[in-house]
């Protein structure tokens, strides 16, 4: 079995005990002892003056007695109390010098004394507890000092630490390259007056020590620096003062970046905001001029849309003058003539009307083959009827130029249907499709249920004052292909460019 372990209380009481009871002892058996012998003199002799000097002697006896053993008592108690503090301060030595080779790393741990007192067990365990909790608080501010380390030394942005009087105590490498310095230490040791080395405006650095002085940090500001080649750059900082008890600064705390980029940035959209505002009032003064101009080209369209409107209506009614006053049998054909001449210019103020209201835009197909078709089928006699269908893209629209083409190659092969398709018949059936066949070329069908074309005409080897109108327009002008079919009537299929 494991011996018990003494206390050191135990120890202590039982030297004590020792150190003041035994000489109490042996003084009261030397003085027993002279008791003792005073009495046996008073019963052998019955003289008083011999019993009183022999009593006197014992009491003599008994005072050097007493002071003997209170020497020998307080000398035996120093040496018991030498040899118990030897004892008790020896553990306490070694557990000192245990302490002190842990802490060196010389040893991991105290470990347990055997045979010794509880309290110093007790000690040793409460020391090794403490030393452990040292040393994992030492490993965790390591790692953490040296994570604080890595970003302090890795981080893109400038970390400084400075004093108030104007010289760099701590820096990063980033904060050394924002100035083209090689290294921090190189910074440090080379700045010693920040206002007058650094800021490019030395009303910026009386600003920022009045801000920090006043609220305790700054944050974004901005100002203008040099660099280590006197080169200039922006900056943003947002800085901390330190202070001391006593409300004293200790020194700056700071983080800077590099917003050179960002300010030439905003010096450009401000130099272009200026440029663009410069042409936007001349544009505002070409705009004004063209509004004018505008105006007035506006009006004399209006008044040249007005004398040609009037001069194509005076030539329609020249031409049914012409018509009412030749009587002449023999005036038949010139009649038609004058008739065809006449709805062919009406044809023609169609097509100007529309230009004229678009302001010469280009014009909708399919508004313009509808106005056309139906402006055209009021030569119909009033017993008869034409069905007309149009379908065709909306978005398909044409230059002036195209549109007057179309307009008369459309009132042409109105005014062939109303000729032919309606010689045995009461009503006929007029079919008008077009669409993009391709990118900007347009493919136009005609169609009547009329009787067809002759032979000689499909093969445009013959033809009558309309179809040589057609021909030319869509071959020559419009650059286009013409073809006619018979099926079930009348086909009529032009492909032209829209460009």
């Amino acid at each position: 079995m494991t011996k018990k372990s003494k206390s050191l209380k135990d120890i202590l009481t039982l030297n004590i005990v020792i150190a003041i009871i035994l000489p109490v002892l042996i003084m009261g058996l030397i003085m027993l002892f002279k008791l003792s012998d005073i009495r046996s003199h008073e019963l052998a002799t019955d003289n008083p003056s011999i019993i009183k000097a022999h009593t006197c002697k014992a009491v003599y006896e008994i005072k050097k007695v007493f002071i003997m053993s209170m020497l020998c008592s307080t000398t035996f108690a120093f040496l018991i109390t030498i040899i118990l503090l030897n004892k008790i301060i020896s553990p306490f030595i070694n557990l000192i010098k245990d302490s002190q080779r842990v802490v060196n790393g010389e040893s991991d741990s105290i470990q347990p004394y055997k045979n010794s007192y509880i309290e110093l067990n007790i000690l040793a365990s409460t020391i090794n507890s403490m030393i452990w909790a040292i040393k994992g608080n030492e490993e965790l501010a390591s790692k953490s000092e040296n994570r604080y380390r890595t970003i302090f030394e890795d981080t893109n942005q400038g970390i400084f630490q400075t004093s108030p009087y104007g010289y760099y105590i701590n820096a990063n490498k980033a904060a050394a390259k924002m100035l083209d310095y090689n290294s921090p230490e190189e910074l440090i040791r080379s700045i010693n007056d920040i206002g007058k080395q650094v800021y490019v405006n030395q009303e910026d650095r009386k600003k920022f020590l009045e801000i920090i002085k006043k609220n305790g940090f700054v944050e974004n500001f901005e100002f203008q620096f040099y660099t280590k080649y006197n080169k200039k750059k922006w900056g943003s900082m947002n800085v901390v003062s330190i202070k001391d008890l006593s409300g004293n600064i200790i020194h700056f705390n700071g983080m800077i970046n590099d917003i050179t980029y960002l300010k030439e940035t905003e010096e450009e959209l401000r130099q272009s905001e200026m440029r663009y505002r410069k042409m936007a009032e001349e544009n505002a003064y070409l705009l004004e001029q063209a509004r004018k101009d505008a105006e007035i080209k506006k009006l004399l369209m209006q008044e040249i849309n007005h004398r040609v409107k009037n001069n194509l209506s005076a030539i329609i009614g020249i031409f049914y003058a012409e018509e009412n006053y030749a009587t002449n049998e023999s005036l038949h054909i010139y009649r038609n003539i004058l008739k065809h001449m006449a709805n062919r210019i009406k044809g023609m103020m169609v097509v100007h009307n529309m230009l004229s209201d678009s302001e010469w835009a280009p014009v909708p197909l399919k508004t313009l083959a509808n106005k056309i078709i139906h402006g055209a089928l009021q030569m119909l006699p009033t017993n008869k009827e034409a069905i007309v269908n149009i379908e065709g893209s909306s978005v398909i629209k044409l230059s002036p130029k195209l549109s007057c083409n179309i307009a008369i190659v459309i009132h042409e092969l109105i005014t062939n249907t109303i000729k032919y398709a309606f010689q045995e018949r009461e009503q006929a059936v007029i079919n008008v499709s077009f669409d993009l066949a391709e990118e900007n070329r347009v493919l136009f069908q005609f169609k009547d249920n009329g009787p067809g074309y002759p032979v000689d005409v499909l093969t445009l080897k013959k033809h009558n004052v309309g179809f040589y109108l057609i021909k030319n327009l869509v071959q020559i002008d419009m650059e286009g292909h013409l073809t006619l079919q018979n099926k079930n009537g009348a086909i009529v299929l032009i492909k032209f460019n829209t460009m």
